[in-house]
């Protein structure tokens, strides 16, 4: 919803379309790579909510930490989980 107010006001002050494209699923993915995959000529701008973000990166870090190489790096650091 802010992102399609914003749009809104960028096309009233630039005088020029604004067009908001929704890429929903895949925990961001589809539009993350339609970002990358734009060309670089700054008409493109991409938006990703904090909480898709959050959620992903949980994931990501807790599959990591729960990975033996994971495990045996943490406690060469010092940082193993349950004290040490």
């Amino acid at each position: 919803m802010v992102v399609r107010a914003l749009g809104k006001k960028l096309t009233e002050n630039l005088s020029q379309p604004i067009i908001i494209e929704n890429r929903s699923g895949g925990d961001t993915i589809p539009g993350t790579a339609a970002i990358a995959q734009a060309s670089p000529d700054g008409y493109t701008i991409g938006v990703i909510t904090p909480p898709e973000v959050i959620e992903r990166l949980n994931c990501e870090i807790n599959a990591a930490l729960k990975s033996e190489e994971m495990i045996e790096l943490l406690k060469k650091m010092g940082l193993e989980r349950g004290g040490g």
